[in-house]
């Protein structure tokens, strides 16, 4: 708004605590992210996989002890879905390999991210269960949480900064 990179949240996914503090985490991070140069990124399968593996990520440090459910769908009513998700991993797996650089919008990929639609016949929003669901048991980007040692507290810093958020 107004030239400044601003943060809607789309209230009728605002659930209760703790899960309303898990999407305004998220919603944050990608704003942040976005104004330290992801707004310039592709908007390709790749792209989208570290964007929102770091979202998961922070979310989990900002947010610890919820179930992937929580963190994925922000509430705790999924986890059959989470498990559909990770019986899913090989294919999941096998079609980020596949389709690294194509266009998330693709169709035959949408459904890694959309709720609304399916990539071929894996479970809808698959690709941010694969984040969740790392051979090493954490999120894909969790593996580089040494280079990311000041993100919490950057995005905390973040949502104190921003205007909306009450007190």
């Amino acid at each position: 708004m107004k030239g400044r990179q601003s943060l809607f949240l789309a209230l009728e996914f605002l659930g209760g605590p703790p899960f309303d503090g898990v999407l305004v985490s998220n919603g944050t991070l990608h704003l942040a992210h976005n104004q330290h140069g992801a707004a310039g990124w592709p908007e390709d399968v790749g792209a989208l996989l570290i964007q929102e593996g770091l979202a998961i990520a922070v979310s989990r440090e900002l947010h610890p002890g919820l179930s992937a459910s929580g963190y994925l769908w922000t509430d705790d009513q999924h986890d059959s879905r989470v498990r559909q998700c990770s019986r899913s991993r090989r294919a999941v797996t096998s079609m980020v390999l596949e389709e690294i650089t194509t266009s998330a919008d693709e169709p035959n990929v949408r459904g890694l991210f959309a709720a609304d639609s399916q990539a071929r016949t894996l479970p809808s929003r698959s690709g941010y269960c694969w984040e969740t669901d790392s051979p090493n048991g954490g999120s894909l980007l969790s593996l580089s949480k040494k280079s990311l040692n000041g993100t919490p507290r950057a995005v905390r810093r973040a949502q104190t900064d921003l205007r909306f958020l009450s007190t």
